[in-house]
């Protein structure tokens, strides 16, 4: 059963909370027990959160109920909050409760009590919270006399907090002693379940329109009187000021029923002071009091830092900025409301002067309340500009004219702002360009007014810049002489004051100039050029970095920059500036508008450890970090200007940094790091770890150091936090480098993991780019093999997996498509993945452009995915292969490229598939590859088999598959040594029946050769080329295609009208047919041959068939009798397989009259039916049957 509610406080007045919600009622608080009856079981609990023990009930109420829980890893008690699951369905309810967790969640202040999860299940919610054993505010103020410098430092504490809360733009709505622990002498700020955040407007799930939200006695007159205005910071102030109040004078500012104190808020245009209560109380609290506990919000302190600051004065005795109402207001607002009590002669004199005093007191007030409310929000701005400081010396200036006290406080302040801003910026572990322009005005600020540490911080500033030094420059007006210092006298012309490009060709609109200095470390270059700088196609730096790629500084017109990114959108053709490296960008935006319009160009460039920057005219700088290059400092660089003919050099300059200058902290940990002393860089790196703009950087660095130190597996441990953080670029470093370091240490399984995540993220370009050498040496050691040592007979489905992401490992290195699909696209094609395989060769051949004027290499790679395209089959349904094939076929058609025939035999099995005979273009084609002798020796005789099946009588076929043979017989054509060349070899020699012992014997064994088997290459192809070397095997490859199936399968394997997968397969079926019939005098025909021939492919195909196997198998084939060996191949095979065999080999023996031999190869009836052992019988469950 529910609790009953607890009763009104000694005041009489129920909080409105109470009134929706009820208090919670600690009736069983601390008795360790969960309550009999009660609405959540411990099983229930302990089963939604079983990181937590040791539940003990601490109240309930009509909102929820509250527990303190053990979390069992982090040994320390919290207290978690349920909703109760009836309110679980209602919108408000549950809005509330998520809105305290969310605002809970936004806040990190001592005095704020964190909240560490939330969470929903089912009909449950919950908040969890630590768990504080202290006293509400309240029982704090009785437990014993207070003095008010007590009770004024406890408020300074609240109402910091709560100022912390108003920066983040939230605004409490029920501050009360209730929602305030004390533990020892802090205060812990509670229950933001009415909370509001400005950024969310109104919610109205949170409060309905007219409704009031917090408890009746700290309600401010605007939460009772929407005319006011809406709830915000100053609403919080009220109630601070109303605690405050109810604390000195241990009572509440307004008594009575929740009806009355409503009314007296609407009608009360003054607070009541805390001295009609209190005997003598101090005036700076009274004033405070007062001035926090306005009627209008403007009157107020414009937030709790305000408040907490007048407080933090008076505690250290300075003079306070509330200000006692002076007697002229205090008469005005009591004849205001009492005017019966002057007498008629005197209310029209008295109305007049009390109307004029009126209007210009309320127009001071107002503006001296808007010039405080716009300096104040001036001040606690998140950052401080020399901008934001220009327009508060402006307010300030009329502050002056308004009230002149309150203006030298304040300046106090400014000075304090603009002095710890300075500060911090000097103490910020990397500066940016605009930052050093904003402390350089803000030390002149300082300096100008006057501030007792100014010089100290200009000294500091001055010693940082002086780490950088400038090592070579070049100004106006520029000689021979002077230019001749930083380049070499080729290449430039010095005329009037100005330097000009020559032009290295004739017709050429640019030229570059080239340095012979060396640059060591960290550099900085800026260059000025002239106005001509608008109308250049191209112009920049570049920094020539040994044993790294050069990064290159450029702008670029929107044509000239689409060569190198096609997909940028540029929609009016504005100039481009990019960071590159080898040509390829590794960041770029638009050129500002503001520099488009100057006819002047300062370039700055600057590398420093591997970051790059880049900007112009000082604007904001385009950024690119090369994190593997951590530890590269340049080391013996050059450096080239790339300048238009039209454009003039005006001025140039070269900068170091010193190492052992003054410079920001992360550039002295990286200089650490780069010289090999990652401990002295840990040091900093962890010094900064939990600085939250450079937290991903400095974890991602911290990690490095300890790989350097030898602490791998605590540096994979570091980054993982980094993966986890959403901080770019550095998680996909993160997520890189516990790729390779999963590699390094052998586990596959989380290397690959790493690798799958990292793709499903999308790293940025600087991960490929950016790779060191080493990095993708061990991928390529790791992922290579896997594409290159492929059987596609014997890829499974299973293998995909792994053979997908090594395809995707080659593309994230950056291998070219078309090699990758060379090696990858039949074994999945043979795999069954038909679509993966065409789309792997699809992409890799139309990225190409179809013409002749393309490297050999890249020409041939592109044909040779064509040709396997085509071998997939489908070719009647493809349309864009169709077309792709034509579009080579023409471009190719002249040219002596030795891959030209695949195009063009494609062309031509194309017609013939669909309307034999030939048309003449076709035939003039073929005819040009028959005459051709820069083809391929595969490629050559393949001509020669379509040109046999475009002929219509038998014998003419014949006579053009002679010629394949004469082919292969003379080397007609560019040797070739691949498997394709010796399955075109197989189909034409057998067709032309001109198979020798010779032949047949050096054929087998290439062909054995080709595979990659478990076992060393002679010890298993001996054996098999020994088994079928021979007239036999001669007379086998003669007769194999003669049948009609072999006809079928020549047709289609000459004009490829099925996919590769099954014609390989009736390939080597159609070998083992032959081959068992002839070594059994059976019939090809025979259903134990064809069937025996069929298993053992499929069996191949599956591994259950091993290289090893297939060896022993043949060594037995050819009358070898080893018990043994068949004792270890049959043991191996499957019953369905080991059958087929037995009767094979059996007639096998019978054929070569070695009958007493063959016994051997049947186990006895007995063994066949041999009982398991009891002790691997499975006996069925009676509850199963």
């Amino acid at each position: 059963m529910n609790p009953e509610p607890l009763p009104p406080n000694e005041d009489g007045i129920p909080s409105f909370q109470a009134i929706v919600e009820k208090d919670l009622t600690p009736n069983e608080a601390g008795s360790g027990r969960l309550p009999e009856g009660g609405w959540i079981s411990k099983e229930v609990l302990e089963k939604i959160l079983p990181q937590y023990e040791r539940w003990a009930f601490v109240g309930t109420g009509g909102m929820g109920v509250v527990y303190k829980a053990w979390h069992r890893e982090l040994q320390r008690w919290a207290a978690i909050k349920f909703l109760a699951p009836k309110l679980c369905c209602d919108p408000r309810a549950m809005a509330r409760f998520q809105n305290e967790a969310t605002v809970m969640a936004q806040l990190r202040h001592p005095n704020i009590v964190p909240v560490h999860d939330f969470g929903c299940e089912g009909d449950l919610a919950w908040l969890v919270m630590d768990f504080l054993d202290g006293v509400p505010l309240h029982v704090w103020a009785k437990e014993r006399s207070r003095k008010p410098t007590e009770i004024a430092q406890m408020m300074a504490k609240i109402t910091r907090s709560v100022g912390v809360a108003h920066a983040s733009g939230i605004t409490h709505r029920d501050l009360k002693p209730g929602n305030i622990m004390v533990l020892g002498d802090e205060p812990i700020l509670l229950d933001f379940g009415l909370a509001q955040n400005q950024a969310w407007q109104q919610d109205i799930r949170l409060t309905h329109d007219g409704e009031l939200a917090g408890t009746v006695a700290y309600l401010a007159p605007e939460q009772v009187d929407p005319t006011l205005g809406e709830p915000a910071p100053a609403t919080d102030v009220h109630a601070c000021g109303v605690m405050l109040f109810e604390l000195l004078s241990g009572r509440l500012p307004r008594t009575g029923l929740a009806s009355q104190i409503i009314t007296r808020l609407h009608e009360d245009d003054l607070p009541p002071r805390l001295s009609t209560v209190v005997k003598s109380p101090r005036k700076e609290l009274d004033a405070i009091c007062w001035r926090a506990m306005q009627k209008t919000p403007e009157g107020r302190y414009a937030n709790g830092t305000s408040m907490a600051e007048d407080l933090e004065r008076f505690l250290d005795g300075r003079p306070i900025r509330a200000k006692n109402p002076d007697l002229l207001e205090v008469c005005y607002l009591y004849f205001r409301r009492y005017p019966w009590a002057l007498g008629a002669a005197a209310v029209a004199l008295l109305a007049l002067s009390i109307s004029v005093w009126t209007t210009s007191r309320m127009q001071w007030s107002k503006k001296k309340s808007n010039l405080l409310s716009q300096i104040n929000r001036q001040l606690t701005a998140e950052e401080w500009t020399p901008d934001r400081l220009a327009l508060t010396d402006g307010l300030l200036d009329q502050m002056h004219r308004v009230d002149t006290v309150l203006e030298r406080y304040l300046r106090e302040d400014v000075l304090k702002r603009t002095y710890h801003t300075v500060e911090d910026l000097l103490e910020a572990p990397r500066l940016s360009e605009a930052d050093s322009k904003r402390i350089q005005v803000l030390i002149r600020a300082l300096i100008s007014k006057k501030h007792p540490d100014s010089s100290l911080l200009l000294n500091r500033w001055r010693a940082r810049e002086a780490a950088w030094q400038t090592v070579a420059s070049l100004h106006g007006p520029i000689t021979p002489e002077s230019a001749q210092v930083i380049f070499q006298t080729k290449g430039w012309v010095a005329k009037l004051g100005e330097l000009h490009a020559v032009p290295a060709v004739a017709g050429q609109t640019w030229s570059t100039l080239f340095s012979p200095l060396d640059v060591e470390g960290a550099v900085e270059l800026e260059m000025e050029l002239h106005e001509t700088w608008q109308e250049a196609k191209a112009f920049g730096l570049t920094l020539i970095i040994p044993q790294l790629e050069d990064v290159q500084f450029r702008v670029f017109q929107a044509e000239r920059f689409r060569q190198y990114q096609p997909d940028f959108e540029n929609p009016e053709k504005v100039q481009v500036m990019t960071i590159m490296s080898e040509d390829v960008p590794l960041a770029y935006a638009l050129v500002p508008l503001e520099v488009r319009r100057s006819p002047h160009l300062t370039l700055r460039c600057r590398y420093e450890n591997g970051d790059l920057s880049f900007s112009l005219n000082g604007s904001n700088p385009l950024n690119y970090t090369r994190i593997f290059e951590l530890t590269r400092t340049l080391s013996k660089a050059r450096f080239s200007l790339l300048l238009p003919v039209e454009s003039s050099l005006a001025r140039f300059e070269l900068r170091e940094r010193d190492v052992k200058a003054p410079a920001t902290p992360l550039a002295k940990a990286d200089d650490f790091f780069s010289v090999g002393k990652p401990t002295e860089a840990l040091a900093i790196y962890e010094k900064y770890l939990n600085r939250a703009d450079v937290k991903a950087e400095c974890l991602y660095k911290y990690a490095a150091c300890l790989e350097a130190l030898q602490k791998r597996k605590d540096a994979l441990t570091t980054w993982e936090q980094v993966a986890r953080n959403p901080a770019e670029p550095w998680k996909s470093l993160a997520m890189f480098q516990l790729w390779r370091g999963h590699l390094t240490l052998g586990d596959m399984e989380h290397a690959n993991a790493w690798f799958d995540l990292m793709m499903a993220n999308r790293p940025p370009e600087i991960v490929r780019t950016g790779m060191a050498t080493g990095d993708r040496l061990l991928l390529n050691q790791h992922y290579l093999p896997i594409t290159r040592s492929l059987n596609c007979l014997k890829v499974r489905p299973e293998d995909i997996p792994d053979l997908d992401r090594a395809v995707r490992v080659q593309h994230f290195l950056g291998a070219d498509d078309r090699n990758t699909a060379v090696r990858t696209a039949m074994a999945f094609h043979f795999a069954g993945h038909d679509h993966q395989a065409r789309q792997s060769l699809t992409q890799a051949v139309t990225q190409v452009q179809p013409t002749a004027g393309l490297p050999e290499a890249e020409i041939n790679s592109t044909m040779v995915c064509l040709d396997q395209w085509a071998a997939l089959g489908g070719a009647e349904t493809d349309a864009v292969l169709r077309a792709t094939v034509v579009a080579w076929a023409q471009a190719l058609e002249a040219s002596q490229q030795p891959t030209r025939a695949i195009p063009i035999l494609e062309l031509v099995r194309q017609k013939l598939r669909m309307r034999p005979p030939l048309e003449q273009p076709q035939a003039k084609l073929l005819e040009s590859l028959q005459e051709d002798s820069g083809l391929l020796l595969r490629h050559k005789i393949e001509v020669w088999l379509v040109a046999g099946m475009a002929e219509e009588t038998p014998s003419a076929r014949q006579k053009m598959w002679q010629e394949a043979v004469k082919a292969l017989e003379n080397h007609d054509g560019v040797a070739d040594h691949t498997q394709q060349k010796l399955h075109s070899e197989f189909v034409a020699r057998s067709l032309a029946q001109s198979w020798t012992q010779a032949q047949a014997t050096e054929w087998l064994t290439a062909l054995f050769g080709k595979a990659r088997p478990l076992v060393s290459r002679d010890k298993w192809i001996g054996p098999i080329v020994h088994a079928l070397a021979g007239n036999v095997l001669a007379k086998t490859l003669n007769e194999i295609l003669q049948s009609e199936r072999g006809q079928r399968f020549a047709k289609d394997y000459i004009l490829r009208t099925r996919p590769a997968r099954d014609l390989a397969y009736e390939s080597m079926e159609l070998v083992l047919t032959s081959l068992f019939a002839k070594g059994t005098d059976w019939a090809v025909e025979h259903p134990q041959v064809r069937a025996s021939a069929k298993e053992v492919v499929a069996a191949f195909c599956k591994r259950e068939f091993s290289e090893v196997a297939l060896m022993q198998f043949f060594t037995l084939w050819s009358g070898v009798k080893n018990q043994a060996t068949w004792d270890m191949m049959a043991t191996a095979l499957k019953p369905e397989l080991r059958q087929p065999l037995e009767a094979l080999l059996l007639r096998r023996y019978e054929v070569l009259g070695l009958n007493q031999e063959a016994r051997g190869f049947q186990a006895p009836a007995a063994d066949q039916k041999k009982p398991a052992p009891n002790t691997t019988r499975v006996i069925p469950s009676p509850s199963l049957e």
